[in-house]
């Protein structure tokens, strides 16, 4: 493939998630039609063909690509949490994308998709001591209360800085595995 239709099928790809996740933003994807989605977008839909084999595969590669980029921002800000305002700018800037993903009309397993994938990046590198056990239960916290306070910065419409928001991540965060460890040592 020529670098010329590579770029073709980035920008087809490209409009085709833009599309999706405009389209999400007030209907649940189980309610888009190929036919609306290509409208949207201004392609031919057997040109989505050629690129996917229905909405919820547009829908995985969206996951899969935010997935992918967020793993990366986890796997720094271990060494360094203050590269957290690192991930949130990359939440606020793709804003609308997090908001389908994690709202109402997006698929429903995303957030739990979207736990595991964290808390086995956080297990290959954080190493929390004390029993195991226990420490599954301290993953989980710190992922799903990260979670839940990113989501909350967008449903307000990102009413805090990310300085703000990645401060009191930090600090509740720090503060919970600091309390576990110190106990479990």
């Amino acid at each position: 493939m020529s670098n010329r239709e590579n770029q073709r099928v980035r920008l087809t790809k490209s409009l085709l998630k833009n599309s999706l996740i405009e389209l999400m933003q007030s209907k649940p994807i189980h309610k888009l039609t190929i036919k609306e989605l290509c409208e949207h977008a201004g392609i031919n839909r057997s040109t989505f063909y050629l690129n996917y084999k229905d909405q919820f595969d547009l829908l995985e590669d969206i996951e899969q690509e935010v997935m992918l980029q967020v793993r990366g921002h986890i796997e720094r800000i271990v060494g360094n949490f203050q590269l957290l305002q690192g991930l949130l700018e990359y939440v606020k800037d793709n804003g609308r994308v997090f908001s389908v993903l994690l709202g109402p009309t997006g698929n429903s397993s995303f957030p739990s998709s979207f736990v595991s994938s964290a808390i086995t990046t956080l297990r290959a590198n954080l190493l929390l001591t004390g029993k195991e056990a226990q420490s599954d239960y301290i993953y989980h916290y710190l992922t799903i209360g990260c979670l839940s306070m990113i989501s909350q910065w967008i449903d307000r419409g990102f009413d805090l800085s990310t300085k703000e928001l990645s401060d009191m991540i930090f600090m509740l965060s720090d503060g919970a595995a600091s309390v576990y460890s110190n106990k479990n040592t």
